[in-house]
This record gives C-alpha cells, structure tokens and sequence, in this order.
C-alpha cells in the first residue's frame, strides 16, 4: 500500500444559515489550538437532522483571547457540561470528550451564528445549546456579532 492510499479525504465541512441544529461531536476531530495569542479547542459537529443533516461545522471554543469570546464560549460549554452531566476534565479537550460521552443519549441542539473572522471571512460560532426537556440557554452574546 502507497503513502497515498493511506491519505483520509477531509470530510466536507459547509456553512449553515444561522439557527438552531441537533448536533453530535465528532470526537476525533478535536484539537487543541493555540494561534496568535488564542488558545481553546477546534472540533467538528455534525448536523443529525433537517434539511442540513450530515453536515459538518467547525467550531471554535476559546480559553484565552479576547475577553467577550473567552466569556461566551466557557459559559456554553459549562452549561452544556452541567445539562448533560458531563464529567469535570483538566482541559479543553477532554471537556469536549467528556461533553461527547455525556451527550449520547441526549437530545442536543446547538445555536449556531456567523460572524466574519479576523480576515473577513464567514466562521460559523456556537451561540448557544439547548438539552431536550431543559430551558434553552442562549447565551447574552448570541446575537451580537463578535468581531473580536
């Protein structure tokens, strides 16, 4: 077998219209990332039904930048932890693994938005999640596009 064949193709990732998606982790996408003074995680969900189903987004949540963004992410993510009974980690990846276990027999809807990212062009964010049978919680931030 040739190095070639060895090669994965990338798995398609598209825009979607701001809304409300059910969405799973796709856990072995997740990453660490640590770029021009942000640090957090990278990590693809996939859209489990509608119109969009199968899709794929990239999402970001950040630990260190921008003050607003650092804000919003780790209040999704700790209330997505605390709906789900997610089990504490010692970092941002093993959050979202830990946020994947916890959320396999739930019903998870996040609140996708876009914003225009530091070089103008289109980044899907999470704006917000809702668990099925608890309140939505959209996040304060949700509707403000973050330029930061």
């Amino acid at each position: 077998m040739t190095a070639a064949a060895l090669v994965l193709p990338m798995r398609p990732r598209a825009a979607l219209p701001i809304g409300s998606y059910r969405c799973e982790i796709i856990p072995a996408s997740t990453i660490a990332i640590k770029r021009d003074g942000v640090e957090g995680v990278a990590l693809d969900v996939k859209v489990l039904e509608g119109e969009f189903a199968r899709r794929e987004v990239r999402l970001r949540f950040v630990s260190e930048g921008p003050p607003r963004v650092v804000e919003r992410d780790l209040s999704i993510l700790a209330t997505w932890a605390e709906a789900v009974g997610a089990a504490p980690a010692a970092n941002l990846v093993g959050v979202i693994k830990n946020l994947w276990f916890a959320s396999a027999s739930r019903r998870v809807w996040l609140i996708l938005n876009t914003r225009q990212d530091h070089l103008g062009l289109p980044e899907i964010y999470c704006g917000g999640v809702n668990v099925e049978g608890l309140t939505p919680v959209v996040n304060r931030h949700q509707s403000k596009a973050v330029s930061e």
